[in-house]
Protein backbone atom coordinates (compact mmCIF):
# COMPACT_ATOMS: atom_id res chain seq x y z
CA UNK A 1 0.00 0.00 0.00
CA UNK A 2 3.17 2.10 0.28
CA UNK A 3 2.37 2.93 -3.67
CA UNK A 4 -0.76 4.80 -2.81
CA UNK A 5 0.81 7.15 -0.31
CA UNK A 6 4.11 7.69 -2.05
CA UNK A 7 1.49 9.13 -4.96
CA UNK A 8 -1.13 10.72 -2.64
CA UNK A 9 2.09 13.05 -1.10
CA UNK A 10 2.99 14.96 -4.39
CA UNK A 11 -1.05 15.35 -4.60
CA UNK A 12 -1.86 16.41 -1.16
CA UNK A 13 1.41 19.05 -1.66
CA UNK A 14 -0.17 20.66 -4.90
CA UNK A 15 -3.68 21.22 -2.39
CA UNK A 16 -1.30 22.53 0.09
CA UNK A 17 0.31 25.08 -1.74
CA UNK A 18 -2.50 26.51 -2.68
CA UNK A 19 -3.38 27.69 0.61
CA UNK A 20 -0.02 28.13 2.40
CA UNK A 21 1.46 31.54 1.54
CA UNK A 22 4.49 31.35 3.55
CA UNK A 23 7.26 30.47 1.75
CA UNK A 24 9.33 29.13 4.17
CA UNK A 25 6.67 27.48 5.28
CA UNK A 26 5.75 25.85 1.98
CA UNK A 27 9.91 24.88 1.20
CA UNK A 28 9.87 23.01 4.97
CA UNK A 29 6.46 21.43 4.22
CA UNK A 30 7.72 20.15 0.80
CA UNK A 31 11.01 19.03 2.40
CA UNK A 32 9.35 16.77 5.17
CA UNK A 33 6.82 15.90 2.16
CA UNK A 34 9.72 14.27 -0.28
CA UNK A 35 11.75 12.86 2.92
CA UNK A 36 8.60 10.94 3.57
CA UNK A 37 7.94 9.71 0.42
CA UNK A 38 11.67 8.76 0.63
CA UNK A 39 11.00 6.33 3.45
CA UNK A 40 8.47 4.95 1.69
CA UNK A 41 10.23 4.31 -1.75
CA UNK A 42 13.00 2.61 0.55
CA UNK A 43 10.63 0.61 2.42
CA UNK A 44 8.82 -0.57 -0.76
CA UNK A 45 12.41 -1.46 -2.16
CA UNK A 46 13.85 -3.11 0.57
CA UNK A 47 9.76 -5.54 0.63
CA UNK A 48 9.66 -6.62 -3.17
CA UNK A 49 13.39 -6.70 -3.65
CA UNK A 50 14.10 -9.15 -0.83
CA UNK A 51 11.08 -11.26 -1.12
CA UNK A 52 11.94 -10.77 -5.26
CA UNK A 53 8.17 -11.05 -5.47
CA UNK A 54 5.12 -8.91 -7.78
CA UNK A 55 2.56 -6.95 -6.18
CA UNK A 56 -0.42 -5.67 -8.04
CA UNK A 57 -3.49 -3.43 -7.66
CA UNK A 58 -6.75 -3.65 -9.28
CA UNK A 59 -5.01 -4.11 -12.49
CA UNK A 60 -3.59 -0.92 -12.16
CA UNK A 61 -0.94 -0.93 -10.60
CA UNK A 62 2.32 -3.35 -11.17
CA UNK A 63 5.15 -3.55 -8.91
CA UNK A 64 8.24 -5.36 -9.32
CA UNK A 65 12.16 -4.86 -8.05
CA UNK A 66 12.14 -3.05 -11.56
CA UNK A 67 9.86 -0.76 -10.94
CA UNK A 68 10.21 -0.13 -7.13
CA UNK A 69 14.29 0.71 -7.68
CA UNK A 70 13.03 3.53 -10.37
CA UNK A 71 10.60 4.75 -7.51
CA UNK A 72 13.17 4.91 -5.07
CA UNK A 73 16.44 6.84 -7.32
CA UNK A 74 12.72 9.46 -8.03
CA UNK A 75 12.33 9.88 -4.67
CA UNK A 76 16.18 10.03 -3.84
CA UNK A 77 16.38 13.10 -6.61
CA UNK A 78 13.19 14.36 -5.86
CA UNK A 79 14.18 15.00 -2.14
CA UNK A 80 17.63 16.67 -3.18
CA UNK A 81 15.92 19.41 -5.37
CA UNK A 82 13.22 19.93 -3.02
CA UNK A 83 15.99 20.50 -0.27
CA UNK A 84 18.13 22.89 -3.14
CA UNK A 85 15.00 24.39 -4.41
CA UNK A 86 14.44 26.36 -0.72
CA UNK A 87 17.77 28.32 -1.22
CA UNK A 88 17.79 28.53 -4.95
CA UNK A 89 14.31 30.25 -4.70
CA UNK A 90 15.07 32.63 -2.07
CA UNK A 91 17.92 33.80 -3.55
CA UNK A 92 16.35 34.23 -7.31
CA UNK A 93 13.63 35.89 -5.11
CA UNK A 94 16.27 38.10 -3.24
CA UNK A 95 17.79 39.10 -6.61
CA UNK A 96 14.50 40.43 -8.32
CA UNK A 97 14.23 37.54 -10.85
CA UNK A 98 11.57 36.37 -9.54
CA UNK A 99 8.25 37.09 -7.37
CA UNK A 100 6.93 35.74 -4.93
CA UNK A 101 3.75 34.50 -6.82
CA UNK A 102 6.33 32.87 -9.23
CA UNK A 103 7.71 30.77 -6.47
CA UNK A 104 4.45 29.37 -5.84
CA UNK A 105 4.04 28.34 -9.48
CA UNK A 106 7.74 26.66 -9.21
CA UNK A 107 5.73 24.84 -6.68
CA UNK A 108 2.71 23.83 -8.25
CA UNK A 109 4.95 22.78 -11.26
CA UNK A 110 7.52 20.40 -9.40
CA UNK A 111 4.80 19.12 -7.77
CA UNK A 112 2.57 17.85 -10.49
CA UNK A 113 6.20 16.91 -11.96
CA UNK A 114 7.27 14.81 -9.56
CA UNK A 115 3.55 13.23 -9.66
CA UNK A 116 3.74 12.06 -12.98
CA UNK A 117 7.27 10.62 -12.73
CA UNK A 118 6.27 8.64 -9.74
CA UNK A 119 3.05 7.67 -11.85
CA UNK A 120 5.55 6.15 -14.74
CA UNK A 121 7.08 2.84 -13.18
CA UNK A 122 3.80 2.28 -11.38
CA UNK A 123 1.45 1.56 -13.49
CA UNK A 124 0.47 -1.90 -15.16
CA UNK A 125 -1.09 -0.29 -18.75
CA UNK A 126 1.64 -0.16 -21.09
CA UNK A 127 -1.35 2.72 -22.82
CA UNK A 128 -1.45 4.81 -19.35
CA UNK A 129 2.90 4.50 -19.39
CA UNK A 130 2.42 6.08 -22.65
CA UNK A 131 0.01 9.02 -21.16
CA UNK A 132 2.30 8.90 -17.79
CA UNK A 133 5.29 10.10 -20.09
CA UNK A 134 3.78 12.51 -21.93
CA UNK A 135 2.93 14.52 -18.95
CA UNK A 136 6.27 14.49 -17.89
CA UNK A 137 6.92 15.99 -21.11
CA UNK A 138 4.32 18.93 -20.76
CA UNK A 139 4.35 19.68 -17.31
CA UNK A 140 8.27 20.02 -17.41
CA UNK A 141 8.13 22.14 -20.98
CA UNK A 142 6.72 24.99 -18.72
CA UNK A 143 9.88 24.52 -15.88
CA UNK A 144 11.88 24.53 -19.12
CA UNK A 145 10.49 28.10 -19.87
CA UNK A 146 10.06 29.34 -16.39
CA UNK A 147 11.65 31.99 -16.65
CA UNK A 148 9.27 33.68 -19.44
CA UNK A 149 12.33 35.05 -21.74
CA UNK A 150 12.78 34.81 -25.07
CA UNK A 151 15.25 31.79 -25.28
CA UNK A 152 13.63 30.05 -22.66
CA UNK A 153 10.15 30.14 -24.48
CA UNK A 154 12.40 29.20 -27.55
CA UNK A 155 13.56 26.31 -25.56
CA UNK A 156 10.37 24.89 -23.91
CA UNK A 157 9.01 24.87 -27.82
CA UNK A 158 11.41 23.24 -29.41
CA UNK A 159 11.65 20.61 -26.50
CA UNK A 160 7.60 20.11 -27.04
CA UNK A 161 7.54 19.58 -30.79
CA UNK A 162 10.55 17.48 -30.96
CA UNK A 163 9.52 15.02 -27.91
CA UNK A 164 6.18 15.29 -28.95
CA UNK A 165 7.10 14.17 -32.15
CA UNK A 166 8.68 11.07 -30.50
CA UNK A 167 5.87 9.90 -28.64
CA UNK A 168 4.10 9.83 -31.83
CA UNK A 169 6.27 6.91 -32.75
CA UNK A 170 5.93 5.62 -29.34
CA UNK A 171 2.32 5.30 -29.51
CA UNK A 172 2.30 3.62 -32.61
CA UNK A 173 4.66 1.20 -31.16
CA UNK A 174 2.56 0.54 -28.04
CA UNK A 175 -0.13 -0.12 -30.84
CA UNK A 176 1.69 -2.59 -32.61
CA UNK A 177 2.68 -4.64 -29.22
CA UNK A 178 -1.05 -4.62 -28.70
CA UNK A 179 -1.84 -5.63 -32.11
CA UNK A 180 0.87 -8.59 -31.64
CA UNK A 181 -0.55 -9.67 -28.37
CA UNK A 182 -4.44 -9.69 -29.94
CA UNK A 183 -3.84 -11.42 -33.10
CA UNK A 184 -2.00 -14.53 -31.08
CA UNK A 185 -5.84 -15.47 -29.98
CA UNK A 186 -5.88 -13.62 -26.81
CA UNK A 187 -7.61 -11.31 -25.35
CA UNK A 188 -6.93 -7.39 -26.40
CA UNK A 189 -4.70 -6.26 -22.94
CA UNK A 190 -2.05 -3.65 -22.80
CA UNK A 191 -1.67 -4.53 -19.15
CA UNK A 192 2.14 -5.40 -18.67
CA UNK A 193 0.97 -8.19 -16.59
CA UNK A 194 -0.54 -10.01 -19.26
CA UNK A 195 1.85 -9.79 -22.40
CA UNK A 196 4.86 -10.28 -20.48
CA UNK A 197 4.01 -13.78 -19.81
CA UNK A 198 2.91 -14.84 -23.78
CA UNK A 199 5.81 -12.82 -25.13
CA UNK A 200 7.40 -15.94 -26.53
CA UNK A 201 4.37 -16.84 -28.48
CA UNK A 202 3.70 -13.58 -29.74
CA UNK A 203 4.41 -12.80 -33.93
CA UNK A 204 8.65 -12.06 -34.49
CA UNK A 205 8.59 -10.16 -36.88
CA UNK A 206 5.45 -7.44 -35.77
CA UNK A 207 7.64 -7.32 -32.03
CA UNK A 208 10.73 -6.31 -34.11
CA UNK A 209 9.29 -3.46 -35.83
CA UNK A 210 7.56 -2.38 -32.88
CA UNK A 211 10.61 -1.86 -30.50
CA UNK A 212 12.23 -0.16 -33.26
CA UNK A 213 9.08 2.36 -33.04
CA UNK A 214 9.48 2.01 -29.16
CA UNK A 215 12.92 2.33 -29.30
CA UNK A 216 13.24 5.47 -31.41
CA UNK A 217 9.86 7.19 -29.78
CA UNK A 218 10.77 6.78 -26.07
CA UNK A 219 14.47 7.29 -27.13
CA UNK A 220 13.95 10.75 -27.66
CA UNK A 221 12.58 11.81 -24.37
CA UNK A 222 15.58 9.31 -22.96
CA UNK A 223 18.30 11.58 -24.86
CA UNK A 224 19.38 9.19 -27.02
CA UNK A 225 21.51 10.60 -30.26
CA UNK A 226 20.59 11.55 -33.12
CA UNK A 227 16.98 12.24 -31.49
CA UNK A 228 18.69 14.80 -27.93
CA UNK A 229 19.10 17.92 -30.03
CA UNK A 230 16.28 19.62 -27.50
CA UNK A 231 18.34 17.96 -24.43
CA UNK A 232 20.79 20.94 -24.33
CA UNK A 233 18.73 23.74 -24.89
CA UNK A 234 16.18 22.30 -22.03
CA UNK A 235 19.03 22.15 -19.75
CA UNK A 236 20.56 25.42 -20.29
CA UNK A 237 16.67 27.40 -19.73
CA UNK A 238 16.02 25.83 -17.02
CA UNK A 239 16.17 26.54 -13.33
CA UNK A 240 18.92 24.69 -11.80
CA UNK A 241 16.92 22.22 -9.33
CA UNK A 242 14.68 21.43 -12.36
CA UNK A 243 18.05 20.65 -14.58
CA UNK A 244 19.05 18.36 -11.99
CA UNK A 245 15.87 16.53 -12.46
CA UNK A 246 15.94 16.32 -16.09
CA UNK A 247 19.03 14.84 -15.60
CA UNK A 248 18.67 12.10 -12.84
CA UNK A 249 15.47 10.85 -12.91
CA UNK A 250 13.02 12.10 -16.39
CA UNK A 251 15.10 10.93 -19.12
CA UNK A 252 15.32 7.93 -17.19
CA UNK A 253 11.69 7.25 -16.71
CA UNK A 254 11.69 6.85 -20.64
CA UNK A 255 14.42 4.68 -20.11
CA UNK A 256 12.26 2.66 -17.97
CA UNK A 257 9.95 2.66 -20.91
CA UNK A 258 12.33 1.46 -22.85
CA UNK A 259 13.13 -1.77 -20.65
CA UNK A 260 9.74 -2.52 -20.18
CA UNK A 261 8.83 -3.14 -23.98
CA UNK A 262 12.73 -4.60 -24.25
CA UNK A 263 11.61 -7.72 -21.91
CA UNK A 264 8.72 -8.45 -23.70
CA UNK A 265 10.76 -8.07 -27.04
CA UNK A 266 13.70 -10.28 -25.16
CA UNK A 267 11.18 -12.98 -24.32
CA UNK A 268 9.80 -12.60 -27.83
CA UNK A 269 13.03 -12.40 -30.91
CA UNK A 270 15.56 -13.23 -28.33
CA UNK A 271 18.43 -10.73 -26.41
CA UNK A 272 20.66 -10.29 -29.40
CA UNK A 273 17.94 -8.20 -31.38
CA UNK A 274 17.65 -6.12 -28.10
CA UNK A 275 21.16 -5.64 -27.73
CA UNK A 276 22.46 -4.65 -30.72
CA UNK A 277 19.95 -1.80 -31.19
CA UNK A 278 20.65 -0.53 -27.81
CA UNK A 279 24.63 -1.14 -28.61
CA UNK A 280 24.20 0.97 -31.92
CA UNK A 281 22.32 3.87 -30.05
CA UNK A 282 24.53 3.96 -27.02
CA UNK A 283 27.72 4.03 -28.82
CA UNK A 284 26.01 6.55 -31.56
CA UNK A 285 25.21 8.60 -28.28
CA UNK A 286 28.62 8.09 -26.59
CA UNK A 287 30.49 9.48 -29.40
CA UNK A 288 28.42 12.82 -30.51
CA UNK A 289 27.26 13.44 -26.62
CA UNK A 290 31.99 13.13 -25.67
CA UNK A 291 32.53 15.07 -29.08
CA UNK A 292 30.42 18.77 -27.88
CA UNK A 293 31.69 17.66 -23.92
CA UNK A 294 35.11 18.39 -24.61
CA UNK A 295 34.52 21.65 -26.56
CA UNK A 296 31.66 22.87 -24.18
CA UNK A 297 32.05 25.46 -21.75
CA UNK A 298 28.52 26.50 -20.62
CA UNK A 299 28.26 23.92 -17.36
CA UNK A 300 24.32 23.73 -17.68
CA UNK A 301 25.06 22.49 -21.17
CA UNK A 302 27.91 20.42 -20.20
CA UNK A 303 25.20 18.35 -17.71
CA UNK A 304 23.15 17.57 -20.90
CA UNK A 305 26.02 16.32 -22.89
CA UNK A 306 26.87 14.55 -19.73
CA UNK A 307 23.36 12.86 -19.51
CA UNK A 308 23.35 11.98 -22.96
Amino acid sequence: MQIFFILAIPILLLAITWLIKDKKILGLFTCLAYFTVLALSAWLLKEVALSAQTKSFFGLVYLDTLSVFFIFVISVIALAVAIYSVGYLRREEEEGIISAKKIKVYYLLFNSFCLSMFIVPAVNNLGILWVAIEMTTLISAFLVGFYNTKQSVEAAWKYIIICSVGIIFALLGTILFSYAFSISGLSKSLNWSDIAPVAHILDKNILKIAFIFILVGYGTKAGLAPMHTWLPDAHSQAPAPISALLSGVLLKTALYAILRFGIITIKGVGFAYFSKLMILFGVLSLVISGGFILVQKDLKRLLAYSSI
